[in-house]
């Protein structure tokens, strides 16, 4: 969902350029890296070797690899 948030952003500033728009972009990508770091410590904290293990199987924003196991 922060993602989208973040493109939602980007789009508002495709489609209106200027200087609040692009602040805007500027401030909303800080706040959702921040927020990001935030949580993932947190659950680090909460959860520990689980959660690292999840985050080591886990692509954090989206999956490139076009491989298959097949």
């Amino acid at each position: 969902m922060m993602l989208a948030v973040v493109a939602a952003q980007l789009g508002f500033f495709l489609a209106l350029p200027s200087l609040f728009s692009l602040l805007c972009l500027a401030v909303g990508v800080w706040a959702f890296l921040a927020q990001v770091d935030i949580e993932e410590g947190v659950l680090g904290q909460r959860f520990g070797d689980a959660y690292r293990a999840y985050r080591r199987s886990t692509p954090r924003w989206l999956k490139f690899d076009r491989t298959t196991d097949a």
